[in-house]
């Protein structure tokens, strides 16, 4: 039996009061919808989350109209290239947060990998650095992450949340 994914409005209102660090992504790579960043941001920012919400593009227009919105929030490019010439210098000049990366840069910036849900492979990409890791098996990761807490401290896991359009 095929599930609708659920629309943002119903994310939104789902993870409203729970503790978890939404990475909500703009799916404009191949197809630009008109006024979706403002839409997005304006939704998020009536929502009243618990935890700022990170957004993530692998269009970089996409992502620079959101900062003339609004410079604030925590903006990242997702790329499948295997490297980015001078990372730190490119988030500075974008005014972007961080990558979101299929693999680890070892550089001094803030890197999520995705998508890992891979016990081992998460364990490995938290201990280089990565600043945390997008999942779409959020219950392993949740579990993996109790467990060794205790021993050492992992930095947040970010679920992805796939939704569909109100229109």
């Amino acid at each position: 039996m095929d599930k609708e994914s659920p629309t943002l409005k119903e994310v939104l209102n789902l993870v409203k009061f729970h503790d978890i660090f939404l990475n909500l992504e703009f799916k404009t790579n191949l197809v630009t919808y008109p006024g979706i960043e403002e839409i997005v941001l304006r939704m998020v920012e009536h929502s009243k989350l618990k935890y700022p919400v990170t957004y993530s593009s692998f269009n970089i227009h996409t992502l620079r109209r959101c900062r003339q919105i609004d410079p604030h929030p925590d903006y990242n490019l997702l790329s499948a290239s295997k490297l980015i010439k001078q990372p730190k210098k490119f988030l500075l000049s974008e005014g972007l947060s961080g990558l979101h990366t299929s693999h680890f840069q070892f550089a001094n910036i803030c890197q999520r990998a995705w998508t890992i849900n891979n016990s081992y492979k998460a364990i490995i990409l938290l201990s280089l650095g990565a600043f945390g890791i997008i999942t779409d098996d959020f219950e392993k990761m949740t579990a993996l992450k109790d467990k060794y807490q205790s021993h050492i401290e992992l930095p947040p896991f970010t679920k992805i949340s796939p939704f569909r359009s109100t229109k």
